[in-house]
């Protein structure tokens, strides 16, 4: 894979991204705020913001849902709130089975 040189102000937000995870900072914000962020970290790294130059992938870096706590929604989540009376259990990994969901919907 071969790379490319560019000025902070030409990163694009999933490339600062990439920066300030590398440095172990915050990724969520908006992109005016992600290029403050590195912005500061290169000042306090002794580098010149305006000059430096990062080498970024020549393929473009895909940008990723910052999930900030950890958690992951899952598409097959179902809302068994309409089950007040606990007819259907969960399996050991709290997930319900096709059986039991089957179970709910014909119900």
């Amino acid at each position: 894979m071969t790379a490319r040189r560019r000025k902070l102000k030409e990163l694009n937000v999933a490339e600062l991204k990439v920066e300030l995870g590398a440095r172990g900072l915050k990724k969520s914000c908006n992109k005016a705020d992600l290029a403050e962020r590195l912005e500061e970290a290169l000042e306090n790294e002794g580098l010149d913001p305006i000059v430096h130059k990062f080498t970024v992938p020549l393929e473009p870096v895909a940008e990723t849902d910052d999930n900030s706590d950890g958690n992951t929604s899952s598409p097959n989540k179902v809302d068994v709130s309409g089950d007040p009376a606990g007819k259907i259990s969960k399996s050991e990994t709290g997930k319900r089975t096709s059986e039991e969901l089957a179970t709910v919907v014909r119900q």
